[in-house]
């Protein structure tokens, strides 16, 4: 008998932490995978830094992409999301995606307490209607890449190919 075990697991930071454990078996043999072609396009490249701003993988008629941690500008947490949002919708446009295909965000909040995540809400909701909200994990941190950032917000698109 042929089994099949994986492990998931996830860590919310913030309130409180969490674990999940999911643990499956299968009694067959897999069915003989298909051959998939993947394809990869690395879109605005930061060669000094050795990242790219947008990594777009395609395979089966499905284009998923992730975009690299956007900051934006301003004095607040809310102005700095909305900049951010800004740069981010940016990237996912030269993919071919709009905010409307973005299925997750994680948002990096320095000095999170509660009025900065009700600033960085607010500047999301800008952006993000409230009827399509992507899966978000909000984290909080002592710093950002950039000493004035406040937010930084990467995401998780896919589209249609």
């Amino acid at each position: 008998m042929n089994k099949l075990i994986w492990v998931s697991s996830a860590l919310i930071v913030g309130l409180g932490a969490g674990f999940f454990l999911s643990v499956g078996m299968q009694s067959e043999p897999a069915a003989e995978a298909a051959e998939v072609t993947v394809r990869h396009e690395y879109i605005d490249p930061v060669p000094s830094l050795r990242f790219t701003q947008v990594v777009s993988t395609t395979a089966n008629g499905v284009k998923t992409i992730h975009v690299s941690g956007q900051i934006g500008t301003g004095e607040t947490h809310e102005a700095q999301t909305e900049s951010a949002c800004a740069n981010l919708i940016a990237r996912l446009e030269k993919a071919g995606a709009t905010e409307s295909d973005v299925v997750m965000l994680n948002v990096y909040i320095k000095d999170l307490d509660a009025d900065a995540v009700q600033g960085v809400k607010a500047g999301k909701d800008k952006v993000f209607t409230a009827e399509q909200q992507p899966a978000s994990t909000w984290v909080g941190v002592t710093a950002l890449v950039a000493p004035r950032a406040l937010v930084e917000i990467e995401a998780v698109a896919i589209i249609a190919e």
